[in-house]
């Protein structure tokens, strides 16, 4: 609405209060607390169990599902609900003549956003992940063992270590559920690259269909083929996705197998094409004329016996 009213009405919902005392009176969470100290705007509480003191908004609701979800949307993700919500929002508010003495009353955003993440500080447990309520996100192994911080939103979730964020994640919706980065764990893997074919993170379903291919045509030629492909693994982190997905079709084509070879292909791609300029007639003329005579291969006729 990009406006600030001095006073907002709620429901006696968890994330503002904490507990409800007498009347109006409520305790309020700490974070819904800061909400309101950044906004600076006054708070006011509903009874409970008295749903006329909010019927107006509970009726609009009622149409707005009717308008907006009647028939029922289909979108693939929450940015675009989100975006086609906020879009309908804003034609109904131009049909409606109050909304102009509305947008007068409010008073102007301030110049930063409100940051309503969370913070936790986990430890790192021995798999490599941290846990959040019931789900679990992973980090670079290296952090095996140490403290780290949570930066919690309602889509993301950030890992920090030392002012650093060392992980991102999407925030898992559902319970006991892993979020796994492959990359997390690509130099455990190097050391033991036996494993990979058998670990969880590595999911090859989630990588174009090349890769596997790949892998198992290098471990079928070489012992060490495991340890060269998570090598190769490696090269995402200079190099983009498909530059690394076009030089394995080529190595394959070409019956190219092996780390070196590769990256090798990956080099040619980031070479520009060299200008080739022709020699001067002056600068070549000193230059002896060679001619290279054919070579007799009547004498290996001996060898086939003397046929043809």
């Amino acid at each position: 609405m990009n406006g600030i009213p001095y006073k907002i009405a709620y429901d006696n919902l968890k994330t503002a209060v904490k507990k409800v005392l007498k009347g109006c009176n409520r305790e309020e969470q700490e974070q819904f607390i800061a909400l309101r100290t950044h906004y600076l705007y006054d708070s006011t509480f509903c009874r409970p169990a008295r749903g006329n003191e909010k019927g107006g908004v509970e009726n609009a609701a009622k149409q707005v599902v009717k308008k907006f979800f009647v028939p029922y949307p289909d979108f693939d993700s929450f940015e675009e609900l989100n975006e086609y919500l906020h879009n309908e929002c804003v034609k109904l508010l131009e049909k409606n003549g109050k909304w102009e003495a509305e947008k007068a009353a409010l008073r102007p955003l301030p110049a930063t956003r409100f940051n309503g993440a969370r913070y936790k500080e986990v430890k790192v447990n021995s798999y490599a992940m941290i846990q959040l309520e019931n789900n679990r996100y992973s980090v670079p192994t290296k952090y095996v063992g140490e403290r780290v911080t949570l930066k919690v939103s309602a889509s993301e979730v950030e890992i920090i270590s030392d002012n650093t964020v060392i992980a991102k994640h999407k925030r898992i919706i559902g319970r006991n559920q892993d979020s796994l980065n492959l990359d997390h764990y690509l130099e455990l893997l190097l050391r033991k690259s036996r494993a990979i074919a058998n670990t969880k993170v590595y999911r090859p379903q989630q990588l174009p269909q090349i890769y596997e291919e790949y892998r198992r045509q290098l471990l079928a030629r070489n012992p060490k083929g495991n340890r060269n492909f998570v090598k190769i693994l490696m090269l995402h982190r200079e190099y983009p996705s498909n530059q690394i997905t076009e030089a394995l079709e080529i190595a394959m084509s070409y019956n190219i197998y092996g780390y070196d070879g590769v990256l090798n292909i990956i080099g040619q791609f980031m070479t520009a094409n060299p200008k080739v300029i022709p020699l001067n007639k002056e600068k070549i003329q000193d230059i002896p004329q060679v001619k290279v005579n054919s070579p007799d291969i009547e004498k290996f006729r001996v060898l086939m016996g003397g046929k043809n």
